[in-house]
């Protein structure tokens, strides 16, 4: 099966990027746009899973919310490297499926694959 992740973030290189990358392997692709370039982006092609990258996003709640607007059936993660209660409950009352820290590798491939193995939904929290 051919993975297609999206990932939205202002910054090309992080090191979750590259636990991604080996995630993925040969079996997905994976595209990176900034925050700016997201709704066109998911307007134009289906991705199995949108990754929004809360350390370089100016708000993820919105940003998650825009997104799902777009597409109602997207599944959406949000990684950070500082997680709070507050921003975890925000982004996931709009719509995201999941909210994590992105610094531990095991935690973090375990993550990605359990939310590409959720049903799309297609309401918002």
């Amino acid at each position: 099966m051919n993975t297609n992740l999206l990932v939205v973030s202002n910054q090309r290189e992080t090191a979750w990027l590259a636990i991604l990358r080996e995630f993925l392997g040969t079996s997905g692709t994976l595209h990176i746009v900034s925050e700016a370039g997201a709704i066109g982006e998911i307007s134009r092609t289906h991705y199995d899973l949108i990754v929004i990258d809360a350390t370089t996003v100016q708000e993820p709640a919105k940003l998650v919310s825009r997104l799902r607007e777009q597409r109602r059936d997207a599944r959406i993660v949000v990684l950070t490297i500082s997680p709070t209660w507050q921003e975890a409950r925000d982004v996931l009352r709009a719509g995201a499926i999941d909210y994590f820290d992105s610094l531990d590798r095991e935690g973090f491939t375990t993550r990605i694959n359990s939310a590409l193995q959720q049903p799309a939904s297609t309401s918002s929290g």
